[in-house]
């Protein structure tokens, strides 16, 4: 499961990311905030793999953050 939420927010933010070249996120206005969402999606998914590091290292509370994370996602996901 952790793999699962570690895939899902690269991919959201290389999503972001292409809607950041797109023209129509220029004529929108909507760029520098879809390049800065992408850059926070990056770091999140950094912090994500440091703890899915620690919770496969046994780090209990870390693990039970990871599921409430990745429940967060899902359902985010599904909205």
């Amino acid at each position: 499961m952790a793999v699962v939420l570690g895939a899902f927010v690269p991919d959201t933010a290389a999503r972001w990311r292409g809607v950041v070249e797109r023209e129509v996120a220029q004529e929108l206005g909507v760029a520098a905030a879809a390049r800065k969402l992408a850059a926070r999606l990056e770091s999140v998914a950094a912090v994500l793999g440091d703890a899915e590091a620690q919770a496969a290292g046994g780090d209990e509370a870390t693990a039970r953050w990871l599921a409430e994370v990745r429940a967060a996602a899902y359902e985010a996901d599904g909205a």
